[in-house]
């Protein structure tokens, strides 16, 4: 078992870095018409996915976990909400060009070859549509070895500072690109979340617990090179 393994087990929908709490806050700044084609990646077991819904937005949620897909389904089913869940990798979105008008991302554009996803999720936005992505920041040095820690607990591909998130955007031709979120630690999150659906005995699996510990002490050892930050950047040059 590993770090998302855990996660999966738990049906942990809001362990991204601020939470839901955050999430919605933001996206209640960040309004689209109701109608708007809104994809999610990386939708875990689909609590921001049914939020955008109730905006009155038309949401397309893909995970690459068929477990979680499966607790994100029934979540929006008991909420009687109509949203596509998809199994895919946000490397090879398998959508058409220019075929939403927001693409948000949590928490998983770390965990990929970032210059690839970022390069997908700017294919299938429509001109003009814009890309929300919250994501792990590094701070200061922690040392390569440490680095490589990190990055082997969590299965982090992708472990970068603020500029250079900004230069991976601007790369990818999103106009405007910055930051409209940074923390300088991540916070620890405790969030009730009443539709949570967790694995029968996972709560009490010693190996997950093991996981939940070292997850604990890595952000305690950490905490000052490890925050995040929400990367906004708009599609203009729809002729890529």
């Amino acid at each position: 078992m590993n770090y998302l393994d855990m996660l999966t087990k738990l049906g942990e929908a809001s362990a991204h870095p601020g939470g839901f709490k955050a999430t919605a806050a933001l996206l209640k700044k960040r309004r689209l018409p109701k109608g708007s084609h809104v994809l999610e990646v990386g939708c875990g077991a689909g609590r921001t996915a049914c939020f955008l819904a109730r905006q009155g937005y038309q949401v397309t949620a893909v995970d690459q976990s068929a477990d979680m897909l499966e607790k994100a389904q029934r979540r929006a089913a008991k909420a009687g909400l109509d949203i596509r869940f998809l199994k895919a990798d946000a490397e090879s979105l398998p959508f058409d060009n220019e075929s939403f008008d927001m693409v948000f991302v949590e928490s998983v554009t770390v965990f990929t070859k970032a210059d690839i996803s970022l390069g997908e999720y700017w294919r299938v936005l429509k001109k003009d549509g814009r890309l929300y992505d919250r994501e792990i920041v590094l701070f200061g040095n922690p040392g390569e070895k440490a680095r490589r820690r990190i990055q082997r607990f969590y299965g982090i591909r992708t472990l970068l500072p603020l500029p250079e998130w900004i230069k991976l955007l601007k790369s990818n031709r999103y106009a405007g690109s910055k930051t409209v979120v940074v923390k300088r630690t991540i916070p620890f999150i405790t969030e009730l979340d009443q539709q949570r659906e967790s694995d029968p005995g996972s709560i009490l699996d010693p190996e997950l617990l093991q996981i939940a510990v070292k997850n604990y002490r890595m952000l305690v050892r950490y905490r000052k090179h490890l925050g995040y930050a929400v990367f906004t950047g708009k599609k203009e040059d729809a002729s890529r």
